[in-house]
């Protein structure tokens, strides 16, 4: 097998080595990296994932990480959430029974709060800044 470069930059690949479905993506130049965006705890998140059980720590860092790391701010029906009415936080994502709170600003996601679904309405209510 011999790897590297024909003219034109396109890359050689031996052909066992491609699989058939990426195929359009390797030879179309068309680029399917996304920007990753930096995510910060605020302290209140770094507390409260430090008071979470073991198992479900994990399960939120695997969730932020997979949500969170590229596209951020694309809703969808019951996951993430843009919230309404409120300028801080901005959005919200679904964990299981927990409710992960934050806000983007050009290429950083900044965790606000990780609270259980039966505190979030009254994390909310103390903590969020109304839309002006």
């Amino acid at each position: 097998m011999e790897f590297g470069f024909v003219e034109g930059g396109q890359p050689r690949i031996p052909r066992e080595c491609v699989q058939p479905e990426l195929t359009f993506w390797l030879w179309s130049g068309y680029n399917i990296a996304r920007l990753r965006y930096e995510i910060l705890l605020a302290p209140e998140a770094a507390a409260d994932i430090k008071r979470l059980k073991a198992n479900l720590r994990v399960e939120v860092r695997d969730a932020i990480g997979k949500h969170l790391r590229h596209e951020p701010g694309k809703t969808s029906r019951s996951r993430i959430k843009r919230l309404r009415g409120v300028s801080h936080p901005q959005y919200r994502i679904r964990i299981g029974e927990l409710r992960v709170f934050y806000d983007i600003s050009e290429d950083v996601v900044e965790v606000l709060a990780i609270v259980p679904k039966s505190a979030a309405s009254e994390w909310l209510d103390t903590w969020s800044k109304e839309e002006q």
